[in-house]
């Protein structure tokens, strides 16, 4: 394990292979070993370990199953541990394997097929990686604070997918950092601990809402798409003050898509999409198509005949003909 985690492709899946075969106790392929050390790979004279690695078992993806890694957490955190208290890009190999998956805690390509695992193997897979990266959660919380923006932005990630009473402060820490991708990460990662993990989501809501202020426009955007994914987000009242007042348009165009995400047609959401949609008010035809869009998915009383009346009066063809989309 500790190889899996140190070594980059290919010997990396030589070594998903060898691990199966080694959890796979009854397994009918058996490593080809060599009786004479001269018959075992060499380079300049010194036993090539990769290269023995790589020959020890084709390559193959299907040999291992993420069933095998079921009750190996000890295991596991060993080799993670390993991988992350050495040199920046192991560091990063481990996060990112961490990370493979984009809702859930992961092993790279260990765990590629765990969607051919039965629901009770993927409930036991998920339980095992949550109790392996647990005890690496002091070393992970570190990672949040490492000097390279990288690191801390994958780490954020890994802790809001395994949740737990830190996540929190550590998560709104992240949307304070120095960097803009570890800022619009850390959003993300909010909106992830607030979909799985009841609880947490007002106060990090929150603090996401006075990103919809800051000085990079790319941040407000970014804070606009998380705001209109969030779960049961009451606060509308933030994305329609962007909507109007904003004066970047792709800041006024997530914000309309946001609102439209929210799918509550009350009247101050309509009434704001409604006037993002007259050319007097919008004068960027992107911002007059989204609010059309959000008022397409919202619906409600009166949105149907104000549609109908802003396909035939708008300049643009693009805006007339989201107007007829549904």
């Amino acid at each position: 394990m500790i190889a899996y985690f140190s070594k980059r492709d290919p010997v990396r899946s030589a070594t998903a292979s060898a691990i199966g075969v080694l959890l796979t106790k009854g397994s009918r392929t058996q490593p080809a070993f060599t009786p004479q050390i001269g018959q075992f790979p060499m380079a300049s004279l010194i036993f090539d370990a990769p290269r023995a690695i790589q020959e020890l078992l084709p390559v193959s993806e299907t040999v291992f199953s993420p069933a095998l890694l079921i009750g190996q957490e000890k295991v596991i955190a060993i080799g993670l541990r390993a991988s992350i208290s050495r040199h920046r890009d192991l560091v990063l190999q481990a996060l990112s394997d961490l990370n493979a998956s984009t809702s859930e805690l992961a092993l790279g390509a260990l765990t590629r097929n765990r969607h051919k695992l039965s629901g009770s193997k993927k409930k036991a897979l998920r339980q095992t990686l949550s109790r392996a990266v647990s005890e690496l959660l002091p070393e992970i919380e570190g990672l949040t604070q490492h000097r390279d923006p990288e690191v801390r932005r994958l780490s954020l990630q890994v802790v809001a997918k395994l949740g737990g009473s830190s996540a929190l402060a550590l998560l709104n820490a992240g949307l304070s950092d120095t960097n803009l991708r570890v800022r619009q990460s850390a959003m993300e990662s909010a909106l992830l601990l607030a979909a799985s993990h009841t609880g947490n989501a007002p106060g990090l809501a929150t603090a996401i809402s006075k990103s919809l202020r800051a000085e990079n426009w790319q941040e407000r955007v970014s804070a606009a798409g998380v705001l209109g994914a969030w779960p049961q987000y009451k606060n509308y009242s933030s994305l329609i003050e962007v909507l109007r007042n904003d004066d970047n348009g792709f800041v006024r165009s997530a914000a309309a898509q946001a609102l439209g995400q929210l799918g509550s047609p009350q009247s101050e959401i309509l009434q704001a999409l409604r006037d993002a949609t007259t050319f007097s008010n919008e004068a960027l035809v992107p911002v007059r198509v989204e609010a059309v869009k959000a008022l397409h998915k919202l619906g409600g009383e009166g949105t149907r005949e104000w549609l109908y009346n802003v396909g035939n009066s708008d300049p643009s063809f693009k805006v007339r003909g989201a107007t007829e989309a549904h």
